[in-house]
């Protein structure tokens, strides 16, 4: 789920680095990573243990300072290993889980503030206008190291009604929304763009453009 991924390290001796292997890759497609990805081979049960530790040290973390950011964070690693934007008509993103992580993942969930639902045995549905909620903050990194994956969430993020409403698409939505809205200080009383509302909306005219969305 939140995976340590990365380039590749060999270590054959407990204490001294015998032999360090850098594989350098030139495709114009797939994963994106700034900082590229390691991989530790060790046939030992050691490497294991420090993946779960450290795994662990960071949930612990998380759950004992009630770090929204990290929290945030922490959920878009899980989206980049087990999410999929898999609505073709919705914004919302679903997350492949199984019952351990689950009961990890509906704790920090609970913590960044995101709106979600525990579909099917134990996977989760993140729903749109959560995302919507916090996309000042989330907005570039949502499926970031996947470019397609990216594409086809903006996609199909923007056929939502919502979000055609606050671009200027479409000239009202239903009154429900309308006052989630206005709960999320999008908008104000007379139902016009707060500030905070008119950031929104560079936000998403900038993912548009990413996508070529007209």
């Amino acid at each position: 789920s939140a995976c340590l991924v990365g380039s590749e390290m060999c270590i054959r001796d407990r204490f001294k680095i015998n032999k360090i292997i850098q594989r350098m890759a030139h495709s114009e497609s797939g994963k994106i990573n700034k900082y590229g990805s390691l991989v530790i081979k060790d046939n030992r049960s050691i490497v294991l243990i420090y993946y779960q530790r450290l795994l662990n040290y960071l949930i612990t973390y998380i759950v004992r300072k009630k770090d929204r950011k990290i929290a945030l964070n922490f959920i878009c690693g899980v989206f980049e290993g087990d999410g999929s934007p898999n609505s073709s008509r919705r914004g919302h993103i679903l997350v492949f889980s199984n019952k351990k992580d689950y009961q990890i993942l509906n704790k920090i969930l609970k913590i960044s503030g995101l709106e979600y639902k525990r579909v099917g045995n134990y996977n989760i549905r993140v729903n749109a206008l959560g995302l919507l909620a916090n996309l000042e903050y989330l907005s570039d990194r949502i499926f970031r190291y996947y470019p397609k994956r990216r594409e086809k969430f903006i996609k199909r993020f923007f056929q939502m009604g919502v979000i055609k409403f606050l671009l200027g698409k479409k000239e009202g939505c239903s009154s429900w929304v309308k006052a989630w809205l206005r709960n999320q200080r999008i908008l104000g009383k007379e139902y016009t763009l707060t500030l905070k509302g008119l950031k929104v909306r560079r936000i998403l005219s900038k993912m548009m453009k990413s996508v070529n969305i007209k």
